[in-house]
């Protein structure tokens, strides 16, 4: 319960677990040619390198089929 007047009351959108923002997950030297799997806030997610050396981030499971893509890095 908020306590004073000029707070807005608790909403669900509220308990997102990544705002839109940055966050360190690592060090670029630990990411090599494999895909990494990290832990960040309670979720995880795959950090790799595409084929010009980017770093990308994204969720571990493929939305489609749930499956852990870690091993793979894109979604089949």
């Amino acid at each position: 319960m908020n306590t004073h007047p000029s707070f807005r009351e608790v909403r669900e959108s509220d308990q997102q677990v990544f705002p839109i923002a940055w966050y360190a997950v690592g060090w670029s030297k630990e990411l090599k040619n494999k895909p990494l799997k990290k832990r960040l806030l309670g979720k995880d997610i795959v950090l790799y390198r595409d084929d010009h050396r980017q770093v990308h981030a994204i969720h571990t499971y493929c939305p489609h089929r749930g499956a852990d893509l870690s091993p793979f890095a894109n979604c089949p």
